[in-house]
């Protein structure tokens, strides 16, 4: 299995940079106020052919159906960014995903909680 998971990563590693970096040039803080990065997820989901259902303009599910029955799992993201106040006194924003942490300017709910 992790053989597997690891091939995928690798075969779609150039996309997955491609969104990471999109994704940090958009931050937008917390409270419902991710409008631009909603949509470019939704985008995406639904380019690649995945289900979305809207429950707010930036609450949504995704719904990824299987070829087979079995077991079914669920993930739950946050895709807002939270303030970090650095020993200086100014704010400095961080952003950690995958456990690799990349300094710019805002933070998310991972790495503040």
């Amino acid at each position: 299995m992790q053989t597997k998971i690891v091939q995928a990563v690798e075969a779609h590693r150039e996309a997955i940079l491609a969104s990471f970096s999109d994704l940090h040039a958009i931050p937008e803080w917390g409270g419902f106020n991710e409008f631009k990065t909603a949509a470019y997820l939704q985008q995406r989901l639904e380019k690649a052919g995945i289900n979305i259902k809207k429950y707010t303009e930036t609450g949504f599910t995704a719904d990824i159906v299987g070829s087979e029955d079995g077991p079914a799992i669920g993930l739950r993201g946050d895709i807002d960014a939270l303030p970090y106040k650095n020993e200086a006194g100014g704010k400095l924003i961080m952003f950690m995903l995958a456990d690799t942490t990349a300094m710019l300017p805002w933070c998310c709910g991972r790495l503040c909680y």
